[in-house]
């Protein structure tokens, strides 16, 4: 499957949002994730189905000080 990944054209296999940050090598503890436009809440990522083309946004969380 071809999707939009933080502005880059990626293929995966992954058929989850879940399963994409797995791929990605993401913590998925530490995230915030928009799909073509719409936030989606961290309990839906094990749930939502990935559809061809569609433009995701992973953003991660690092501290610091």
């Amino acid at each position: 499957m071809k999707l939009k990944l933080n502005g880059k054209e990626v293929e995966t296999s992954a058929k989850t949002l879940s399963e994409l940050i797995k791929e990605k090598n993401i913590p998925q503890a530490k995230v915030a994730v928009e799909v073509d436009g719409q936030v989606i809440p961290k309990s839906q990522l094990d749930n939502y189905i990935l559809k061809e083309h569609s433009a995701v946004e992973i953003i991660t969380f690092v501290g610091g000080g």
